[in-house]
């Protein structure tokens, strides 16, 4: 037997306005395991992740550098928020050379500096390389603030990975989220 399913109301209501009969649809909510991700020592994480940044405000954004992430207006809230919060470092868990763009341009055309305002891995790195899901964790735990500005998400697997770990997010009002 085949039928749709969602994975939030919001797709369920969406899907109802192309067809009304799939008010019946049922929700399935994904889950995070969390033997994988949960909450750990946030300061022990901090001083590991981020040694002489770890007294700062951690921001975080996980995501793919994909143009419907719209990571310059991330990189452009941070800097408003930087320039009040000075004592506040942001870290993006994406590849800084993508179809996205060039984030450490992107960043720069914000008034970020690499390495000092904020981070990303290493510029060879591939996101198709992945990280081991122990250092995910670790990301996700040394971040005192997870944030968003994709323009839609179908499920946003960050959402749920973000939340197992405790930590709060910031997300738009759209999609998924």
């Amino acid at each position: 037997l085949h039928y749709p399913v969602a994975y939030t109301q919001y797709a369920k209501s969406e899907a109802e306005v192309y067809d009304p009969n799939l008010y019946k649809m049922p929700i399935i909510y994904h889950g995070v395991n969390k033997e994988e991700f949960f909450p750990m020592d946030k300061q022990a994480v901090k001083k590991e992740m981020y040694k002489e940044k770890a007294d700062k405000f951690i921001v975080l954004s996980v995501a793919r550098n994909q143009p419907r992430k719209d990571l310059l207006r991330t990189f452009m809230g941070y800097s408003l928020f930087h320039k009040k919060h000075p004592d506040s470092f942001f870290y993006i868990l994406a590849q800084a050379n993508d179809v996205g763009g060039n984030l450490i341009e992107l960043a720069a055309n914000c008034g970020l500096e690499y390495g000092k305002d904020w981070g990303c891995p290493p510029p060879e790195y591939s996101a198709n390389q992945g990280f081991p899901v122990s250092t995910v964790n670790m990301i996700y735990n040394s971040a005192d603030l997870v944030v968003s500005t994709s323009h839609s998400e179908g499920f946003g697997l960050h959402n749920s990975e973000a939340m197992a770990t405790q930590t709060p997010l910031l997300v738009p009002n759209n999609s998924a989220y």
